[in-house]
């Protein structure tokens, strides 16, 4: 047991969660909603790629190296309310790549008859996928019980998604015009008629 976990139980807890909402979860949402097929036409995504690889590396395995050295030590009562945010977080994202169904994909990309989606979590916010995985990762911080763990997640996630968001809007504007134009007045970005 480490000194992270009060108990052996609440590690093992703490790894099926994370495995479940960081790996296997997100995998089969994307697997039934039928994304991630090659882009008809596609933004060169090869910076992309690079930027979610110091990404992951900064939003998850530099984290929970913190949590495990007990750096910025939050209360252990955290612990729990963590691990529900990351559930509820994959919940948000679970229901957003069911609700985009084929248009779901990790490249930016439109494909034949490609269109706005409006229902679902998306008549609240433009970018409900990666709002669900804010709140995962926020989970994830608390469930580390670090304040630094949590600062850095909160640093890596804004200058990823934010650069990813502006990216992603661009090009979705470019292809799918003042459909898309309307849709970005009328809705906000990641949190409900704030952001």
């Amino acid at each position: 047991m480490s000194a992270l976990f009060p108990s052996l139980l609440d590690e093992i807890l703490f790894w099926v969660v994370f495995v479940w909402v960081v790996g296997v979860g997100h995998f089969l949402a994307i697997l039934r909603a039928g994304g991630e097929r090659q882009p008809v036409r596609k933004k060169a995504t090869e910076p992309l790629v690079a930027m979610l690889s110091l990404f992951l590396f900064g939003i998850m395995v530099i984290p929970i190296l913190v949590g495990y050295a007990r750096l910025g030590v939050l209360p252990s009562y955290l612990f729990y309310p963590g691990l529900v945010i990351m559930i509820v977080g994959f919940a948000i994202y679970y229901w957003a790549v069911l609700t985009l169904g084929p248009f779901c994909s990790g490249f930016l990309r439109v494909i034949p008859d490609h269109k706005v989606i409006r229902n679902g979590p998306y008549r609240l916010v433009r970018h409900p996928v990666y709002a669900g995985e804010i709140l995962s990762f926020i989970g994830l911080g608390l469930a580390l019980q670090s304040w630094v763990a949590l600062l850095i997640i909160l640093v890596t996630a804004s200058v990823f998604y934010s650069n990813r968001i502006r990216i992603e809007e661009k090009f979705l504007t470019a292809e799918l015009g003042d459909d898309y134009v309307q849709y970005m007045k009328s809705v906000k970005r990641i949190i409900p008629r704030i952001l």
